[in-house]
């Protein structure tokens, strides 16, 4: 009796070893894919140029904002301005430097979005390419070596989401 249950024993073993053999894995580095895209040179110079125009934009009105300034600071010097002309051109100085911080930052923000715009059409098609690989190759799970260092497939069998969900009572 000892023997079949020993013999079981190893044989579940050596079956488990099997299956751990079995799963396959692999691994990307997505950032380096995203650089060697043949589309990437055309969208990077899209988006210089759209980055170089709002450049100008917010460069122009920061020109003007230090010709008022310095405008301001000379006359304050030279006696030009009462008190009350003074405080006006302060204040009006003031929000237009609000202004132009307002201008930076949604200059900042549209270049983020044209880039967000430009890219995710290479990001889907190598996501794409990464599933039917991670599929057709039988892997398991594929990482990726990149920034993010995260999984970018698994095998649907494998997601534990729904069960972590009703463990939870969700």
């Amino acid at each position: 009796m000892k023997i079949i249950s020993k013999t079981f024993i190893l044989a579940i073993l050596v079956m488990a070893a099997f299956q751990l053999n079995a799963q396959k894995f692999g691994y990307v580095n997505s950032a380096d894919l995203l650089q060697m895209h043949p589309q990437i040179g055309e969208k990077n110079a899209e988006l210089e140029a759209f980055q170089k125009k709002e450049a100008e934009e917010l460069q122009a009105a920061a020109q003007s904002f230090e010709s008022k300034y310095r405008k301001f600071e000379k006359d304050m010097q030279e006696g030009i301005l009462s008190q009350v002309q003074a405080e006006k051109q302060r204040e009006a100085l003031a929000k237009e430097q609000q202004d132009l911080q307002q201008k930076d930052q949604t200059a900042q923000f549209k270049v983020a979005q044209k880039r967000e715009q430009l890219i995710q059409p290479i990001l889907k098609e190598l996501d794409e390419a990464i599933q039917a690989v991670g599929k057709e190759g039988g892997y398991m799970f594929i990482f990726d070596t990149g920034a993010s260092g995260s999984i970018i497939y698994a095998q649907e069998s494998d997601d534990v989401t729904e069960l972590i969900k009703a463990k939870l009572g969700w």
